[in-house]
């Protein structure tokens, strides 16, 4: 499905449009590019960064954010 006929979608199901907005769209919508990002592959490296996450001191939603971003990622193989 194409980001127009998404758009056209959310605005007929929500009932704010009255006809599909969709068409009007097209060439507004630029394609998104793929980004990659570094990731730690070795596994030594990951256990001392999830060693340093548990022994944070600081902010509690920090600290929480940063223990669940690892089970929020991919991982690598190698």
């Amino acid at each position: 499905m194409s980001k127009e006929e998404y758009v056209g979608r959310v605005f007929k199901q929500t009932g704010r449009a009255e006809r599909d907005l969709g068409g009007d769209l097209r060439g507004a919508l630029t394609p998104v590019k793929a980004k990659y990002h570094a990731c730690i592959t070795n596994p030594k490296v990951i256990g001392e960064l999830l060693r340093s996450i548990n022994g944070l001191v600081g902010s509690y939603i920090t600290k929480c954010a940063l223990q669940l971003a690892p089970l929020m990622t991919e991982i690598a193989r190698t």
